[in-house]
């Protein structure tokens, strides 16, 4: 019987961990949204700007929000804007991302700057410099 269970145990694992895989899920922190706009927002919640040139030559919008299934992301400023990435928020709004732009639940970046990391500072003046407001 043990012999049994443990085989069953190792055989639920193997699907789980395909089913993980094809879900996309078998990178650590890999999420389960795809296609462009989604990883252009991703990239720059992380201030890869090497990732946005790739994805913006391949046609990204720079203020497109991504969305499928009826699911909403943000835009890519405003996760830029949330995780601190002064960076990716100065190239963003070089290439003409709208420092206004609201969400679905109605924050801007300068809200999401302020509020999700204390210590945004730089990406905050940055917003700011460019005429940002907390709200619409």
């Amino acid at each position: 019987m043990r012999k049994l269970l443990t085989v069953g145990v190792i055989f639920l694992g193997a699907i789980c961990g395909s089913i993980g895989y094809w879900l996309g899920a078998s990178q650590p922190g890999a999420y389960l949204r795809e296609g462009l706009q989604w990883q252009f927002s991703e990239a720059a919640g992380r201030g890869d700007l090497a990732s946005l040139e790739k994805l913006r030559a391949q046609g990204a919008q720079v203020n497109a929000i991504p969305g499928d299934d009826g699911v909403r992301g943000y835009p890519a400023l405003l996760m830029a804007s949330m995780k601190g990435e002064a960076k990716a928020v100065k190239w963003l709004i070089e290439i003409g991302a709208n420092v206004n732009a609201v969400s679905g639940p109605g924050d801007t970046a300068l809200s999401v700057a302020e509020d999700h990391l204390k210590g945004a500072q730089e990406a905050v003046e940055i917003l700011k410099s460019h005429g940002a407001k907390r709200s619409p």
